[in-house]
Order: structure tokens, then sequence, then C-alpha cells
């Protein structure tokens, strides 16, 4: 079989295969649902989905539904009981800013309209709903029982009870009976009456308040629990708008007419915020619609319906504002049926009733969750298997052929396409015998890291960047890695200019991928995995990016910024290894050291001493044992008791002088100071001599410091306290001296620390120091191996300055791989590229939306711009160097296009199925990522662990 015809085969095998699991996966999809009931269904429904009087029930996956909404406002009509209501519906926005409304005419709101709030700023918001908060949720009141006003409470409450026949106080105390309370006995005082009165009105609030809590709670947690676990059920969030009912031919239709898709943000203060998503727009619910076309055989209509609701924006149409909406529905109800027609739910008539055959249309709506439809996905395998038969298709991915001819043919086209043909005869001995000498000759430019690497990382990236491997499997259990291998190849693929998709079947696994990319590569990749509305404003950012950076780059200056950083890089790691070497040799001698006796206590406490205080351990090799013993002396003489008075004198200088210490003593009688300090006097009384020399003036200034002393905060008066106070500054004078004459002399020549001695606190950390390099000392002159603390030091020093250079060797990694990123598109972006990234921004900051004031206006200008934004949309996406998408969203956002991507990484494989292989087609190369669940496509994969 010759090579064409040999493709041919591989091309019709994988149409084949795309178009089987297409059907199967098709079939078992409406199997399941199936399974589950519809809006049509062959029964009479038990209820419409908006009569349901729970929120969160699970009819046709309905959270909630407008009935919900009317019960929470039914229930504060009478006396609203919030200040501010716990959810709010928003009105499509006539300007700039959004305005927050109930749902006024549909559901006759008591609650006011307010202002625009800051959460919609840039995008419509159609619910936001809370909790209810513990201020907001009365206690029961209690029934009083012990005073005398109290006691006729009680009596009242008895009296009632036997009028109304009823035997538990539960069933007395109900809405419905407290609505219609007797009124109190005329012989009760006004006192008992208002008691009464009040007991009766707090209790009727905290009923309404615990069933609006009753209401409204399955609501929120049935979309909270949706947020949290829609992507493990690959599920979607769809609002119906509008609401058919009609029973025809034993088939009962009870479903919305329109749908719209929509996001649930979880703001920061725990709301719920509700908001249509952008790219999908507004559309025709098809179960409901084809169901009544069917009936009444009016399928002429549905052209010209569906281009009408294709032109509608979903951000002009708000749940909350039926007007809306409402102008479609009846255009609906005639035309899908001769008979229909519109019945507004305003007028309060909420169950809207038909005759047979008739066709009744409202505007209520629901909130419903659904599977994603297996037909997008399906309509993508189908439309890749009909471009794979076309006479000029483009070429495969080299590992589907493992899919359609095994690992062996994988293996032959491999070699075919990578490695030249041998030689026969004498010349294939001699190619056999030097071509393995030439490769291994040959270096392998390594591909750009900005993370830290490891040898499996580089494996990975040499399979795949340099031999060239079309698929690789990496295996790994939580914890590994994986995550940070993925980024690195990202980052080395987007270096040489090349586009990278990666997947998921779940968007947790893709959450924090984004997140360890360098933040000038993180700008150029796109995340829509966790929400649409994130996605858009991240794909805004990088076609502003791309269009203004990468076009406007000028590749020669990019070129020689990665050269320079390239040289600096190599500079500093020549720098690092250089270091790790002087490390090993140390290490050598210090492992011998640990294998000795008391070695090993010598190695932990210079450890502990290189944490605490490694100044001290740049002596410990060039001091006598004897100098630290002595210098550990002077510090253990600065301890003070901790119950020594001394510690409460305050007020003196930090440096006393040894006349204020006499002057201090002399206030105590001892004899040794004052017979000083009167000689001192006599001088300083004569006159002449005084002034000659200063005596006196110097006496008075002592005199002031001393007046200046308290011992805790009070002025010393007795002799025991002077005593104190001379004990005090003798002590700090002793440390002034130690610290001018033992202290200062280190700090100026060893680089010491500047410490404050006159804290105990202080004194005390160093003395354990000392006394820790005492015993190090001692050690090493024991193990006579004094040299080998010096190398210890020198270890940790060099240790830093590895770190060191290891955060500037990252950075400039990060500078040369932003660089490199945006030469490497910058060349191989063409004008057609660069103009429809241009276009894309501009349309992309108009779409922002200044919508007019005037309705007919604003829809014309809203078609054609949406229509733009579309179409830039689909011109841009492909232009796009990274994305991140769910195996689901693949089908929505990307064309169906044989090797779109240069690489597409699948991670958490171990949780995919068929539906990821139209994203495999789009790869030229891939990347399966799992943990030791992994399911390999082939066995012939290489794999790296």
């Amino acid at each position: 079989m010759d090579a064409s015809t040999e493709s041919s085969v591989h091309r019709k095998r994988m149409a084949q295969i795309l178009r089987y699991i297409a059907n199967m996966h098709q079939t078992m999809s409406n199997g399941m649902d199936n399974s589950k009931s519809s809006f049509v269904q062959n029964s009479p429904p038990e209820a419409d989905f908006f009569q349901s009087h729970d929120g969160g029930n699970d009819n046709n996956g309905v959270l909630f539904s407008i009935n919900d909404f009317r019960q929470l406002i039914q229930r504060t009509s009478d006396n609203p009981f919030f200040t501010s209501p716990p959810f709010s519906f928003y009105a499509a926005p006539a300007s700039e800013k959004a305005r927050k409304r109930t749902l006024a005419g549909a559901l006759k709101s008591t609650f006011t309209s307010s202002s625009s709030e800051s959460e919609l700023r840039e995008k419509a918001c159609w619910l936001r709903i809370t909790r209810l908060t513990n201020t907001q949720i009365l206690m029961q009141p209690e029934i009083p029982n012990n005073q005398a006003h109290q006691s006729a409470l009680q009596t009242y409450l008895d009296d009632w009870k036997k009028l109304a026949h009823v035997d538990h106080m539960k069933s007395l105390l109900t809405i419905d009976h407290l609505k219609n309370a007797p009124k109190p006995p005329p012989t009760l005082s006004s006192r008992d009456s208002a008691t009464i009165k009040k007991f009766l009105d707090k209790y009727l609030v905290h009923l309404r308040t615990k069933a609006y809590q009753t209401t409204l709670e399955p609501i929120y947690n049935a979309l909270f629990e949706w947020t949290q676990l829609h992507q493990d059920h690959n599920q979607e969030l769809v609002w119906g708008l509008g609401h058919a009912h009609v029973e025809r031919n034993g088939l009962y239709v009870s479903g919305p007419l329109l749908e719209v898709m929509v996001e649930v943000e979880l703001a920061s203060d725990g709301a719920l915020l509700v908001r249509p998503r952008e790219h999908t727009g507004v559309s025709l619910y098809r179960p409901v619609v084809t169901a009544i076309a069917n009936m009444f055989d009016s399928h002429a209509m549905l052209s010209q319906l569906h281009r009408t609701v294709a032109e509608m924006d979903c951000f002009v149409l708000s749940p909350g504002q039926p007007e809306t909406y409402a102008y479609i529905l009846k255009r609906m109800a005639v035309e899908l049926a001769p008979t229909g027609s519109f019945r507004s739910s305003s007028t309060g008539d909420t169950k809207l009733l038909s005759r047979q055959d008739q066709l009744t249309v409202s505007e209520n709506w629901c909130l419903f969750a659904r599977s994603k439809p297996s037909s997008v996905w399906a309509r993508d395998a189908t439309a890749f298997a009909d471009k794979m038969l076309l006479p000029n298709a483009p070429q495969l991915p080299l590992a589907t052929w493992s899919l359609t001819h095994g690992p062996g043919a994988f293996e032959d086209r491999f070699e075919a396409h990578h490695l030249p043909p041998k030689p026969s005869g004498m010349f294939g001995w001699f190619y056999s015998t030097i071509s393995p000498i030439q490769s291994e000759v040959k270096p392998q430019e390594r591909p750009l890291f900005p993370l830290p690497t490891s040898d499996a990382q580089d494996q990975i990236a040499d399979l795949l960047m340099n031999k060239k491997y079309p698929a690789c499997v990496v295996e790994g259990p939580p914890g590994s890695g994986k995550t940070h291998s993925i980024a690195n190849i990202m980052c080395a693929y987007l270096c040489q200019g090349k586009r990278v998709l990666a997947t998921s079947k779940n968007a947790p696994a893709l959450s924090v991928l984004r997140e360890r990319l360098p933040p000038s590569v993180r700008d150029l990749c796109v995340d829509v995995s966790t929400s649409e509305l994130t996605g858009m404003r991240q794909l805004q950012q990088t076609v502003e990016r791309l269009a203004n950076r990468v076009s406007c780059a000028n590749v020669s200056v990019e070129m020689e910024k990665c050269a320079l950083l390239k040289r600096s890089i190599a500079r500093l790691k020549k720098e690092v290894l250089d270091i790790d070497a002087q490390i090993a040799m140390h290490s050598q001698h210090v492992r011998l050291l640990i294998g000795r006796r008391d070695g090993g206590d010598l190695v932990q406490l210079s450890q502990e001493m290189l944490d605490e205080a490694p100044w001290m351990m740049r002596v410990i090799s060039k001091w006598q044992l004897q100098e630290f013993v002595a210098l550990h002396k002077l510090v253990s003489d600065l301890i003070l008791p901790e119950s020594d008075p001394i510690l409460t004198v305050d007020g003196f200088p930090l440096s006393p002088t040894s006349a204020l210490v006499q002057l201090a003593s002399s206030k105590t009688g001892k004899t040794f100071s004052s017979i000083s300090l009167i000689a001192k006097g006599n001088i300083a009384s004569i006159p002449f001599v005084g002034i000659l020399t200063g005596m006196g003036k110097h006496l008075q200034q002592l005199e002031r410091e001393l007046s200046h002393i308290t011992i805790d905060g009070v002025k010393p008066t007795s002799t025991e306290e002077w005593m104190t106070v001379a004990r005090a500054l003798e002590h700090y004078r002793v440390v002034s001296r130690f610290t001018k004459r033992y202290w200062k002399p280190r700090v100026q020549q060893e680089g010491w620390p500047t410490i404050n001695f006159s804290s105990q606190s202080a004194v005390r950390s160093t003395e354990a120091q000392l006394r820790q390099a005492v015993k190090i000392k001692r050690l090493a002159l024991q193990l006579r191996i004094d040299d080998h603390v010096l190398i210890m030091v020198n270890c940790r020093a060099l240790d830093v300055q590895r770190s060191r250079l290891a955060q500037q060797i990252q950075h400039l990694a990060e500078e040369l791989v932003d660089a490199t990123v945006v030469s490497a598109l910058s060349r191989s972006f063409t004008p057609n590229a660069q103009s429809a990234l241009v276009k894309f921004a501009q349309i992309a900051g108009k779409a922002k939306f200044n919508r007019s004031s005037q309705p007919s206006n604003m829809t014309q200008r809203q078609r054609r711009r949406r229509q733009e934004y579309l179409d830039a949309f689909n011109q841009c996406c492909r232009y796009i160097p990274c994305w991140i998408l769910t195996t689901s969203q693949i089908s929505d956002y990307l064309p169906p296009e044989e090797c779109l991507f240069d690489l597409v990484i699948v991670d958490e494989s171990s949780q995919s199925d068929v539906t990821v292989l139209p994203g495999l087609l789009r790869g030229k190369q891939w990347l399966i990522v799992g943990d030791g669940k992994c399911r390999r496509p082939n066995v012939s994969y290489p794999r790296t662990h």
C-alpha cells in the first residue's frame, strides 16, 4: 500500500471513529435526558413550572421560578419588615449605568427601586440574591408567665385556644390565626392590652420572617450548590423566558419559549449575581417551540422567528422587566398557533389554564439547569469527519495513527516523518555507525523555562520540542508538580511563537493553571473555564496587549534584549555552579564531621548559631576560648534578677557620671561620698574660686538630673529608695562602660550588631549566644577541627548568596520569556492577524455598549454591534496564543480546524472521555497529564514519571 492510499485509509477510519462516537454519545445523552421529566410530556403535568411552591425543586431541573419570588413579595406586601430586601432584580440598562428594581408590573412589588450599584459598572446583571442575616431573623417571642400582665397574656391565649378549637399553642399561633386574632377583653388594663398586642405583632413578624426564610433559603442554596457542583456534572444554567401551555393529541406542553444562557458569580459579600452570558445571546427553546409547531403545523414560521430572536440582545432584556421581552412572546403566541393568545400574569391570575387545542402564553419565567447538549460536541465531531474526506483536507495530527492503525503504525509513521531514509548496502552500515555519533554531538538548545525545572520536566520538553514526539503521557500523584510542569511547557512553546490549548473535563483542574504563569505570559492567556464573563475580560486584555505591544514591537530590539538577558542569565548560572561546587566540597568535610563522636552536636549547635547570630560565628575560629569566656563573664555580670527594684528606676541619663552616682549616694548618708561633696561645696562657696572652676553650675546640673529620677513613677524620698537609685546609677554606669570599652570596638571591627544593653532581654539573649559560642569553641578544640566551623560559616554565606542569585535568575528568566514571546509572536503575526486584533479591540471597547435611550435606535445599533462583535471574535480567536477551556467549551469557542494549535494539553486526563477527541484534533502535538489512574491513549507514547 503506497503512502497516499494509506493516508486515505487513515482519514476514512478516523472519520468513521468520529461519526460513531458522536452518534453513540448523542444517543446516550438523549437516553439520559428522556429518563428525566421534561417540559413536553405524554401525560398531564402535576403543575406548571412557575407554580412550584418550593425553591430549588427538581422538576425539569428548575432551581426556582417566578412564583417563588411572588411568594416572597406577598409575605411582605402588608407590612415590609426589611429595610433592604435580600434579593433585587435589575432592569435593562437604558444608559451607561444599570438601575436596580424588583419585578415591578409582573409581581406588584412594594419594594422601591434603588440606584445603581458598583457591581454593574461593566456588565448587565439580572438578579442579586443574598442570605438573611442573623439581625434580620427575629427570635421567637417567649410566652411570659411570671408577672401580673404576663399572666393576663397567658389567660388571653388560653381563652383564644378554646375559641379556635385547637389543642396546642403551636396550632394556634399561625399567620392566618394571628391576622384574625380576637381583641383583648375590655376588662383588661391598658397595660395588659398593650402587652398582648405587642406580643401578637411581634410573633406575626417572626412567623413571616421564618416563612420568608423558608422560601428564600432553598432558592439561594440551590443556586449556590449549582455553582459548586455544575462543573463536575457538566451542566449549564438556562433562564427560560415566557411560558407556553397547550394540550393536544395526547401531548402536553408546559415550558418556556425563549432561553438565555446565564452564569452565576459569587460576590465578596456572599451574594450571588446571575448574569446573562455574553457569547450565547437569546435563542428559541427548541423542545417546546418544535412541539408546538408540530401540533399546529406552523413550521414555516420558525425560520422567521429564529432570525428575529437571534437579533435580540440579552443585555436589553430583564426578567424583572417583562415589557422587554413580552412583545416577542405576543408575536410567537399568534404565529405558532392560529388561536393562540397572550395573557399577562400581572393581573394576579397565577394559573393560566387554556382550552384544549388553544395555546396560551404568559411572561412567566424559570431558571433551570440541564446537561450540556451533546449536539454541539457531535456537530463538532461531524464537522471534523466531513472535512477529513475532502480531497485537499489538511494534515491530521500524527498521534491519530495509533487510533486507526495501532501502535506499530504510529512508530513507523513517526520514523518516516522525522528520520531520513537509511541507505542500503555498505553505505547503510556506515550510516548506522556514524549517524548516532553525529546526533550525540549536535547540541540541543534548551527551552526557556521561567519557573524552576527538574530533570523530568527537561525530559518532557526534550521529547516534545527537540525530538518532536507527537504525544507524551505524564503521570504523577497529586502534589508532584504536574501543574508546574504544564506552566513551564506552555511558556516554552509560547517562547517559540507557538500556540497552546490547555483543557480538562472539569474546570477546577484548570483554575490554578493561569495563576502559575508569569505575569507577562499570563496576559497572553485567556481562561474561560471558570467564568465566561471573566474570560471575556481576559480576552479583551489579551487582544489589547497583542494589538499594542506585539504589533508595535521592534523585533531587532527585542532580540538584542533577549541576547543581553541570556548572557546575564548564563553569567549568573555560572556563578551558581561555582557556588554549588564550593558547597559540595565543604559538604564533604561536614559529612565527615557528623560521623565523629560529638560531631553531630557541634554541627547542630553551629547551625543554630548561624540562624540566630551569624555575626558571632564569623569569629569562632579567630578567637581564643579565653576571649569568649571573658566576654561571657562580662555580659553575665550585667544580668539582674527579675524582681530587682533597680528595674523600676527611671528618668536618669543612659550614661550616668560618677558625680551623679556620688550625689545619689550622699542622699543615703554614706560618709565616703559626703566628704568629697563637702569639699567641693566649700570650694564652690568661695565666689572667685567657684566662678573659675564652674563647680557651682556643675552641682546644680547634677541636682536637676537627680530631681528627674523616679521609682515606679514616684520621686524617691527614703534612704532605702535613694540606695536603690544609687545602685541603679552604678549599674547603668557599668553598662555604659562595658558598651564603650568592649562591645563598640567589635561593632566597628567585626561588624557586630549594635545592642542596647540597658534592656535586660537583650542582655539575656546575648549571654545565651555567648554561652553557646563557648560550647562550640570547646567542642571544636576537643575534636581538633576548629577550621571546620569556619567551613560551615562559609557554606551558609554561600547558600544565602546562591538564593539571591536564584531570585535574580528567576526575574531575568521571566523578562526573557516576555521578550522572546513578544519577538516570536511579532514575527509570526501576519497583517491580517494584526488587523483582526485591532478591529476586535476597537469593537470590544464599544461592546461595553453605549445604549441609547431611544428603544428603536438602540435596538438597531445594538444588533449591528453585536454582529460585528461576533464576527470580530471569530476572526481573532485563532490568533490568541494560549487558551484555557474545558472540554465542553472547545466546540463553543474554537473553529473545527485540524492542527489549529501546536500543542494541546489535557490535564486530569483520568477524568476525560471521548469528548476530548475533537479538542485533540486541534493540536499537532498532545501532552496527556494525569495521576496514577491516567488512561493512556496508546501504550507506544513515551512516558515520563
